[in-house]
């Protein structure tokens, strides 16, 4: 789990961090929670369901189909899916909420390993000025951007929860062993009841998003089986590395598939 700590001036001025590797921290993440503005690039590839947050609603990409493992993270680390969901691109920082003032701050994940002390300049979190490093000021401003356009999307699925559109989406897909798996926990659009909401509720709907987002989720449904053959490739590599066996893992993720495009670029 990562630990975010805020960066401080006093405290932390000398120090920096490295370039995230990879995507390995985001292995163990079944779902990333999605805005409305990446849908037009996420549709391609994810699936898109809704989920509870507190007294809100969420909208999320699936990316697992046992709630433990990314099936998006290529076994080197590398994100294999294509578009990579904004919740991901900011780590190793974080934007965290100081709920007794309501500000905003910048936070870093203590246990990433990418911490460094006495880094050099370019690579410090602050100026000699005391002020965020040019480089870190924009991971600011994209987490703020972020965190803004999250909560709108927040309020737009909340939206249709509360105009009962949002219901349990429990599935079943196939695994790598051919048998049926159920994935439960997540919820879908109703596509009759939202059909049947009166015109001025629908209008409502429109003009706050929330129905875009409504008949993307629906869209998006057609990208579940994109899952089952992710399962099935990361089973395989499993296998040959379980057995001692060398694999070349390029050969069994490339190629033609139609439910998904792989991207192996840096």
């Amino acid at each position: 789990m990562p630990r975010f700590i805020p960066l401080s001036t006093e405290r932390h001025r000398a120090d920096g961090w490295a370039k995230t590797p990879d995507y390995a921290f985001a292995v163990d993440r079944p779902v990333a929670e999605l805005v409305a503005e990446e849908i037009p690039r996420a549709l391609p590839t994810l699936p898109l369901a809704f989920m509870p947050e507190g007294e809100q609603w969420a909208l999320v990409a699936l990316l697992s189909l046992d709630s433990q493992r990314n099936l998006f993270v290529h076994p080197d680390g590398r994100w294999m899916g294509g578009y990579i969901p904004a919740a991901f691109r900011g780590y190793p920082f974080a934007l965290l909420h100081d709920t007794e003032g309501g500000r905003r701050m910048l936070g870093f994940d203590a246990d990433s390993g990418l911490w460094v002390e006495g880094a050099e300049d370019e690579r410090r979190f602050f100026d000699d000025e005391g002020k965020l490093n040019q480089p870190v000021e924009r991971v600011m401003t994209f987490l703020r951007q972020y965190d803004d356009q999250r909560r709108a999307t927040r309020r737009a699925v909340t939206a249709l929860a509360e105009a009962g559109v949002v219901v349990p989406w429990a599935f079943s897909v196939k695994d790598e062993a051919g048998n049926a798996r159920r994935v439960d926990g997540v919820y879908r659009t109703d596509e009759a009841a939202l059909k049947a909401l009166p015109g001025e509720t629908l209008s409502e709907l429109a003009t706050s998003g929330a129905l875009a987002i409504a008949y993307a989720q629906l869209y998006a449904q057609h990208r579940l089986p994109g899952l089952t053959r992710l399962a099935d490739l990361q089973a395989k590599v499993g296998e040959h590395r379980q057995a001692g066996e060398s694999v070349d893992v390029e050969r069994l993720f490339d190629g033609d598939d139609e439910e998904l495009t792989f991207d192996f670029g840096d």
